[in-house]
């Protein structure tokens, strides 16, 4: 298993699930990936508190985009969060 977790004393049913991809707010192309990989594999930063971030208003980057469904906007600025994290 190559995940990052081997020579951990960490139990795989508790190590996230790893993204399939790491984008930030203005990545032209977004809309692609989501419909490559999924919305819901999709990790996506702010860069904060860096001076070349995009705070505040990363997540109205992402909403703002045409491109992109509902649904898919949700997945990107949800979804893949809550499945690395194991949320519901």
């Amino acid at each position: 298993m190559r995940d990052g977790w081997e020579g951990l004393n960490v139990p795989t049913s508790s190590a996230p699930v790893l993204p399939d991809a790491a984008v930030e707010p203005v990545e032209g192309s977004l809309d692609v990936l989501a419909d490559y990989i999924g919305p819901n594999k999709i990790l996506w930063a702010t860069d904060y508190p860096h001076g070349d971030g995009f705070f505040p208003g990363a997540p109205a980057l992402i909403a703002r985009r045409p491109a992109l469904s509902e649904a898919t906007k949700q997945g990107v600025l949800a979804g893949g969060a809550m499945r690395f994290y194991g949320l519901s």
